[in-house]
């Protein structure tokens, strides 16, 4: 009966130390397999950090694109205004130079104009002028003609002999 309680005990010793082994293999195979999917997990978060890095980047860099397209639109429509308001500037100098440069022609014609209409005017005075010296001597002439004929002796009719018109 020894034998039989020592075969037993060694049965249940052999059985307790294979269900211990059992259980510390499906320990150790769970722990492996928790292992396992703590790696899965960590590795496929950082597979989405990865991709959530690089769609961040990628979303970033569209943004700096569009800013820098944006600033490049805006500088070049500020300079096409710049340039069109130079041209508009330039043009209208340009028109007004043009002004000026008829106006100073009129201006240089009507002085013209009005110096020779001055002069004409001077030279028909004097022929005015000529035309009535020349009537007075005339009728000095034509007076002291009638006086010698009158008989009016000639100290009387020296007066108006030398009588100058001018």
């Amino acid at each position: 009966m020894k034998d039989k309680q020592a075969e037993l005990d060694a049965l249940r010793a052999k059985r307790a130390a294979e269900e211990s082994e059992r259980q510390w293999r499906k320990t150790q195979q769970l722990a492996a397999e928790r292992e396992e999917a703590i790696q899965s997990s960590l590795d496929q978060a950082r597979e989405a950090q990865k991709l959530e890095k690089e769609r961040r980047l990628i979303e970033q860099a569209q943004q700096e694109k569009e800013e820098f397209d944006r600033i490049l639109r805006v500088q070049r429509e500020a300079e096409a205004v710049e340039h069109e308001t130079r041209s508009r500037k330039a043009d209208a100098s340009r028109e007004h130079m043009q002004e000026l440069q008829a106006q100073i022609l009129m201006n240089a014609e009507v002085r013209k104009k009005n110096r020779m209409e001055f002069l004409d005017e001077g030279v028909q005075q004097r022929a005015a002028m000529e035309a009535g010296r020349l009537k007075l001597e005339g009728i000095k002439a034509e007076k002291l003609t009638l006086l010698s004929s009158a008989g009016v002796p000639q100290k009387y009719r020296v007066d108006l002999a030398n009588k100058k018109f001018s």
